[in-house]
């Protein structure tokens, strides 16, 4: 069933917990303008954590323009990590922050912001969160964080939940997150496609269809013989095998001969629920018996339904 997800536009999850947090993820976070995501984190753990799952997971790291490497460079302290993700260092303060966050925002190669906190003796966790949300409520960019610890974390987490900011305590579930709305938006894309245009070849013969359809209408029957059926569905390129009625064994005869190696034959009462098939026929000089012999296997087994020898 893996296969028909996309045409639904469709999420999958493997395990409750997932499917929990993807629905919470979809209903916070903003829908994405691309697949490349910016990590921002006071970490350098944390961040290449988070790198390592988005690659494992097949997501793909903004790359910095030179223009951003270089703003970044002049604000931020000579060791940070020179790319993505963006290490700010441990003491990174609020402002720091502010001015890391405005500088990835204005690069139109991130299309997505991870933003991660370390817990350290002297980061302000719910000063930077603070800067975090008035971040995400002045940009269309889609920003998920990811706040690590427990006691300065969770009224950080409490302050993202309330202003509809999708948090998580791991960075592996951060990024799984990102992931999951990477695949939501492939598949809402999928969704919208155009379908592909019908494959090239001779147009169906669609009057020959309507004509036996409303022959067989016209002469009251609501179902099609099985040369009728087999002739609508040829009609729109479906490949079947030919089959021609024949009432005499004469007339079988020389439809043997007209289908050649070709040729089966298929025996039943007019009015019989069951039918007998013969091996193939090889030429005409073996037809004119076959025919013959499924007379003589009704008459026994059906005797009513063949009239009575003179």
């Amino acid at each position: 069933m893996a296969p028909h997800w996309p045409a639904l536009a469709l999420l999958r999850v493997f395990e409750t917990e997932e499917l929990f947090a993807a629905v919470e993820t979809l209903a916070r976070a903003r829908p994405l303008r691309g697949e490349r995501l910016a990590i921002l984190t006071n970490g350098g753990g944390p961040g290449v954590m988070a790198a390592d799952a988005l690659a494992v997971g097949g997501g793909p790291l903004a790359e910095l323009a030179p223009a951003t490497h270089a703003r970044l460079a002049a604000v931020l302290p000579v060791n940070w990590s020179g790319g993505d993700p963006v290490d700010i260092i441990g003491d990174a303060s609020p402002e720091r922050s502010a001015a890391a966050l405005d500088i990835l925002l204005d690069d139109s190669g991130c299309d997505a912001l991870l933003v991660m906190h370390a817990p350290t003796a002297v980061a302000d966790a719910q000063g930077v969160a603070r800067i975090v949300i008035g971040k995400a409520r002045d940009t269309t960019r889609t920003i998920l964080t990811s706040w690590l610890g427990r006691t300065a974390a969770e009224p950080c987490r409490a302050l993202f939940a309330a202003h509809d900011i999708p948090t998580y305590e791991t960075p592996d579930a951060a990024v799984r997150g990102f992931l999951h709305l990477v695949t939501y938006a492939r598949n809402q894309r999928a969704l919208r496609e155009t379908p592909p245009a019908l494959v090239a070849g001779p147009p169906p013969a669609t009057e020959a269809a309507r004509g036996i359809v409303r022959a067989a209408l016209a002469e009251g029957r609501s179902v099609l013989s099985e040369p009728e059926a087999k002739s609508v569905l040829a009609a729109y390129g479906i490949p079947v095998v030919e089959t021609r009625i024949a009432a005499t064994a004469a007339a079988a005869v020389e439809e043997a001969a007209a289908l050649g190696s070709r040729s089966r034959s298929k025996s039943s009462p007019p009015t019989s629920p069951t039918s007998r098939t013969s091996a193939a026929w090889r030429s005409t000089s073996v037809a004119r018996p076959r025919c013959s012999a499924p007379r003589r296997t009704w008459r026994d087994a059906w005797p009513a339904w063949l009239p009575a020898r003179g």
